[in-house]
């Protein structure tokens, strides 16, 4: 499951990088992939929790970026791009401590990339 996410662009390529709606289609292809393995575990499984959490996030970040029935992929300096970053930083946010609760639980290295979107250890 995490060897998926390790090759989302979304969740870690600089901010400039992000196209809206290329980001729009990873995240539909993130929840679904989820879905299909939530559907697929037994209901007392370790994986259920984090794993409805992150596609939560997937389901906010998408209707963050819909607007009175209209997606809003096109975006623009103003406005429009702070509710786009906003909305992407969020859910990077909700996705990086399930991944690190997955790899710690499961003693799984996450690749660099990914790395990037686990919360840094308070010291």
């Amino acid at each position: 499951m995490l060897r998926f996410l390790e090759d989302r662009r979304i969740l870690y390529n600089d901010y400039a990088w992000q196209e809206p709606g290329h980001c729009v289609q990873s995240v539909l292809d993130i929840r679904r992939f989820l879905t299909n393995e939530i559907t697929s575990l037994k209901d007392v499984s370790d994986l259920l929790g984090p794993l409805r959490v992150m596609r939560a996030a997937c389901r906010k970040f998408l209707d963050t970026m819909q607007q009175d029935g209209e997606r809003r992929v096109r975006v623009h300096h103003g406005l429009d791009s702070f509710g786009f970053y906003s909305a992407l930083g969020e859910f990077r946010g909700a996705i990086g401590p399930q991944v690190a609760l997955l790899a710690a639980h499961y003693q799984i290295d996450v690749e660099d990339e990914l790395a990037q979107t686990l919360p840094i250890e308070d010291h």
